[in-house]
């Protein structure tokens, strides 16, 4: 699925890392995080194939394979400022990186941005306004966690289905957005952010 990305929330909770001299201290994203929401978005994304990468309030968009040096950061560490440059500097890093596979020759004809989607399960503080700022150059974006609490992100992510996955879209219609619809953590403020939930896939059936 070259045309699709999947976007996980960094986690809080951080494993202890033993430090190795082979790695300089350096370690990829499944080594540090240690929530269970976490390792369960990372099932989730390689259980339907999908390209993924990690949200982290230090590095920005981290993908799975690049090692780097464990951290203590959240956006409560970070002015209004540093998290306004950080969305941008995040969606400028996905735009370059799902434009990559036509770069590269491997896919067919040039890419429209509509053609692209990126799915986010994160918190509404890593969401918004990345949402918006990738929706206004046309790219698909997608919330399926959108105001769920945490309980209810692990039983969505235990019985969604590859083939019934509930799908919400974003538009810019305002609503509320609840501060658990993606993060793990609790120092994530509410928000107020545009969203028209469109659900597709299974029309039928309760996924919680």
């Amino acid at each position: 699925m070259l045309n699709r990305l999947m976007l996980i929330g960094c986690s809080k909770t951080k494993k202890a890392v033993d430090f190795d001299p082979r790695t300089g201290g350096r370690v990829v994203p499944e080594q540090l995080y240690g929530s269970q929401l976490f390792s369960r978005r990372v099932d989730y994304a390689k259980s339907r194939g999908l390209r993924w990468a990690v949200l982290s309030a230090r590095y920005g968009v981290w993908f799975p394979r690049i090692e780097l040096k464990p951290y203590d950061q959240t956006f409560a560490d970070m002015e209004a400022a540093e998290i306004a440059a950080w969305h941008v500097g995040c969606a400028q890093r996905l735009m370059e990186e799902m434009w990559e596979p036509f770069h590269m020759k491997l896919h067919d004809g040039p890419l429209k941005p509509s053609e692209l989607t990126v799915e986010i399960h994160a918190g509404a503080d890593y969401c918004h306004p990345l949402a918006e700022i990738l929706q206004a150059v046309g790219i698909v974006v997608e919330l399926p966690l959108a105001g769920l609490g945490i309980g209810e992100q692990l039983a969505w992510y235990c019985q969604a289905k590859p083939v019934e996955k509930r799908i919400r879209k974003y538009t810019r219609k305002e609503t509320n957005v609840s501060a658990t619809d993606g993060g793990d953590s609790a120092d994530r403020p509410g928000h107020t952010h545009g969203e028209d939930l469109v659900i597709s896939g299974a029309e039928s059936g309760n996924l919680f």
